[in-house]
């Protein structure tokens, strides 16, 4: 009743497939019940085709890729003043009253979807121009692509530099740096004396200190008078 076997294209696909077998089945079953059975299969077979519903499949695909061109058409619509700017400038130093092609028009509306600012678009594209040293007779610059990588590594540069000017912090001065004591390393005993007793005046009173001061005096007298001998 059953038949198995592979009937696969490919040598490792070991996809097992199963049918019924109708000769065996017409033998066992009566011709009016069989052809009833075979009718039944055609009707389910057909209906499952229907089914299917290609044309709704066809329009939810459409529909599905209009929204899409929509949207992207609504984001470059955003850009468009600044596209037409660039495309304006770009022309006229190209000294090449042709439009520019789809690929030129792709690399402006990357610049102008990037965080650079127009003015500084301009001013960098002004400068590709500028500094665009000529290979042979007539070499120029020709596509946008060459004006969009010197805006976007310009643009890295600037970035980077603003960033490190950012992080970076002004050293500090030996002199204004604190000292730290490193209390863990005093033995208890030591800390608690310097903390018990009080440090003793420099000078005792007002008598101690003039009679302090005369002997400094009389020393620097024989310091100076030292120095005129030698």
């Amino acid at each position: 009743m059953i038949i198995k076997g592979k009937y696969n294209r490919s040598k490792f696909n070991n996809t097992v497939w199963y049918r019924i077998d109708y000769e065996q089945l017409e033998k066992l079953m009566p011709s009016d019940e069989f052809e009833e059975l075979e009718d039944v299969n055609l009707t389910e077979r057909a209906s499952q085709i229907e089914a299917a519903e290609p044309v709704t499949v066809k329009a939810s695909l459409t529909e599905t890729t209009a929204k899409n061109t929509n949207h992207i058409k609504r984001e470059e619509g955003a850009y468009d003043d600044y596209v037409q700017t660039l495309e304006a400038v770009f022309i006229a130093r190209r000294n090449r009253e042709m439009y520019p092609s789809a690929s030129d028009l792709k690399h402006m509306y990357e610049v102008a979807k990037s965080e650079i600012p127009i003015e500084t678009a301009l001013s960098g594209l002004h400068e590709a121009f500028d500094h665009y040293v000529p290979k042979y007779s007539g070499d120029t610059i020709r596509a946008f692509a060459y004006i969009k990588q010197h805006l976007f590594y310009k643009h890295y540069v600037t970035s980077q530099r603003t960033l490190a000017s950012q992080q970076t912090e002004k050293p500090i001065s030996y002199a204004s740096k604190k000292r730290v004591v490193r209390k863990e390393l005093t033995p208890d005993w030591l800390r608690e004396n310097e903390e018990a007793a009080p440090l003793a005046p420099a000078f005792k009173d007002d008598a101690h200190f003039e009679e302090e001061k005369k002997k400094l005096a009389e020393s620097l007298r024989k310091l100076e008078q030292e120095l005129k001998n030698n």
